[in-house]
């Protein structure tokens, strides 16, 4: 019987999810040889958000989690996520947190639905890079984003 050969897995994620993602994947794939090569580093901006009347936040990603909690610490706030990670990362936080889908597109849809008003300013700390403009797309829907 010829042996599997296993090539080796370069994984580009930034920390945490290089970590939680290489265990995973160890144990899928016993033997896996994994390559860590980290594209980006996740960091906080010095910066301090005007958070003044912010009514919930929304999040879509963890890291968002992770480095906008401490900014807006209203822990009895709702908070409208995106995916079960980042609710559960939400919900752990102590935010009355919300799953409004699996992608940024899904959120936007939520947040502007007919049906129970979301009003602002929103509290939303994101990343440089992002999927799409959510900041803008809800400012464009008449929805404060700060």
């Amino acid at each position: 019987m010829a042996e599997t050969i296993v090539p080796p897995l370069l994984m580009t994620r930034p920390e945490p999810a290089l970590t939680r993602d290489r265990a995973q994947l160890s144990r899928l794939v016993p033997g896996a040889r994994v390559i860590a090569s980290p594209l980006v580093e996740i960091e906080r901006v010095a910066a301090r958000p005007d958070t003044q009347g912010v009514s919930s936040a929304i999040f879509t990603s963890v890291n968002g989690v992770r480095h906008g909690a401490p900014l807006w610490p209203v822990r009895a706030g709702r908070a409208y996520c995106v995916g079960p990670r980042t609710t559960r990362a939400a919900v752990a936080a102590g935010y009355r947190a919300t799953q409004a889908g699996e992608t940024a597109e899904d959120l936007l849809a939520y947040l502007t639905a007919p049906g129970p008003e979301v009003r602002g300013p929103l509290f939303y700390p994101q990343g440089e890079q992002t999927s799409l403009d959510l900041t803008k797309a809800l400012s464009d829907a008449g929805i404060e984003v700060r």
